[in-house]
């Protein structure tokens, strides 16, 4: 028969008091023989007293530990036990199982948020008053560092700026900064919000990838605004060179003044030549335009440098291919065109050095599934004012540029979903870098 718990205690207790009662009988009869047995029955008695209380408190201890150290598999077998002992084990057995339950569904839970948290296409990091990184996603160690960090004073290396933005942009406040990572600029967009947790203060800090944004809008803007520049240019020049070949014609039979002739025929010539200019400047605004859906297919690396290497002539190139046989998706005819340009920029840098050096470079990034193609020289270098309008439609600094190669290039670019970049420096030389999608 199964007691409660508390009865068995009780059963011992009042034993051992009926126990005592009986010694203090014998004792005073003299019977010591029986005073022996029940000293022997009071002890045993109390020794199971004793047991009970001290395997309940082991228990509890036992639980207390496996709570402390987050060990869920603790489970009190109810073989051999009775009573209080049982009851407390199948009682404890009940708690650990909700405690099991409740921390499988939080690290489920914090599984699942930290897994959104690692794919979205932002950088998050958690800052604590004393400047360290308490968390950081996989998209800002790769963004950013590319290897974790534990303090903001080791983002330095990423923007001398941005421990100090860190630490002073206020919350709701947005700061754009552009950084360097991989040969490649990208703009950022940083916004902090401030949270307390266990009564300790942290920043959380967005940082946001707009360089994307940035070109598509810059680009969309372009486009509308070279159709309607080339709708009113060609409504204005169409006139012109009719006027222009009506009144040579007038000129070329005689009906003029024979005075007025040569400054006539001076005046048409002028007209002529403008409208002729006119007329391939807007030539110029429909390449841009104009430019044809790529054809996709298959391009061997390897053969498409050898034919970039045999249209270089005796330029001072030097070709560095470290997989020829990557094989990657493009449109062959308009990458070629690209890699023209920018070699023939090149080229032109560096003009009046004294030793000429251009290198084309190919890798492949395995990481991140990219084609990397850099070409760079010891030319004279871009003006940093001038380096962030290069790539603006019908923007020279060339004499005789038309400005729309570099245009051209960066909007081949985009139709394949490549980026075409730039990073350059005075007096040392410029490097452009095209990343796609092999």
């Amino acid at each position: 028969m199964r007691f409660s718990g508390h009865f068995r205690f009780l059963a011992l207790l009042l034993l051992l008091v009926a126990l005592a009662a009986g010694g203090g009988v014998a004792f005073c009869y003299g019977a010591y023989e029986w005073l022996v047995l029940v000293v022997v029955a009071a002890f045993y008695v109390f020794w199971c007293i004793c047991y009970e209380q001290q395997s309940s408190t082991r228990m509890f201890l036992r639980m207390l530990d496996e709570v402390k150290y987050h060990d869920n598999t603790l489970h009190f077998s109810t073989e051999g036990k009775t009573g209080v002992e049982l009851e407390l084990a199948e009682r404890m057995n009940e708690v650990m199982g909700q405690i099991r339950d409740t921390s499988i569904a939080r690290a489920e839970q914090s599984t699942y948020y930290e897994t959104l948290l690692n794919i979205i296409d932002s950088c998050l990091i958690v800052v604590n008053d004393e400047d360290n990184i308490y968390w950081m996603n996989q998209q800002a160690e790769l963004q950013l560092c590319g290897h974790v960090v534990h303090s903001v004073e080791e983002l330095a290396e990423v923007h001398r700026d941005l421990p100090d933005l860190i630490r002073t942009i206020a919350p709701g406040k947005m700061r754009a900064l552009r950084i360097y990572r991989k040969d490649m600029a990208v703009d950022m967009a940083i916004t902090v919000t401030v949270y307390q947790r266990r009564g300790q203060r942290f920043r959380l800090v967005h940082l946001r990838n707009i360089r994307s944004l940035l070109e598509d809008n810059e680009m969309e803007a372009w486009q509308k605004l070279v159709r309607v520049l080339t709708h009113e240019i060609m409504n204005s020049i169409a006139p012109i060179l009719s006027l222009s070949d009506t009144l040579s014609d007038y000129t070329q039979r005689g009906e003029w003044d024979e005075d007025n002739i040569p400054l006539l025929c001076q005046g048409l010539e002028t007209i002529h030549r403008r409208s002729k200019g006119l007329l391939d400047f807007v030539e110029n605004y429909r390449k841009l335009t104009r430019i044809a859906s790529p054809v996709l297919a298959p391009v061997r690396i390897g053969s498409l440098l050898a034919d970039i290497r045999k249209l270089c002539g005796n330029w001072p190139v030097e070709f560095q291919t470290e997989d020829d046989d990557l094989v990657v998706m493009m449109d062959r005819s308009q990458i070629e065109q690209v890699l023209i340009n920018l070699l023939k920029n090149a080229h032109e840098a560096c003009q009046g050095v004294a030793s000429p050096k251009i290198r084309v470079r190919s890798f492949h990034e395995a990481e991140q599934h990219l084609w990397v193609l850099m070409v760079t020289d010891n030319g004279c270098g871009i003006l940093p004012d001038v380096v962030d309008k290069i790539f603006v439609p019908f923007f020279t600094t060339k004499p005789s540029g038309s400005g729309i190669g570099l245009s051209l290039c960066k909007q081949v670019a985009s139709l394949h979903g490549a980026r075409l970049s730039v990073r350059s420096k005075v007096d040392e030389g410029t490097v452009f870098i095209l990343k796609m999608m092999a």
